[in-house]
């Protein structure tokens, strides 16, 4: 989570080197956690989500459920 404010490539390459044995299953998870930390960006706004940056084809399926989230707890 230390990166998770970073540019990817900042973030993958510290994981890599921090986890060079299980590298892969590591930038997986980060991916994951970038794009949960992005979908609650509905938080600031309509607007507050730009879709072109999610990672994983899965976030995107999740984009309505998010948003719907959101709405539900103002």
């Amino acid at each position: 989570m230390k990166y998770h404010d970073r540019d990817d490539k900042v973030g993958m390459e510290a994981i890599g080197n921090a986890c060079p044995e299980d590298k892969e299953q590591a930038i997986r998870l980060y991916g994951i956690f970038k794009d949960a930390d992005a979908l609650d960006r509905f938080r600031l706004g309509a607007n507050g989500l730009d879709t072109r940056f999610l990672r994983n084809s899965e976030a995107m399926l999740l984009v309505d459920f998010a948003r719907d989230l959101v709405r539900q707890t103002v």
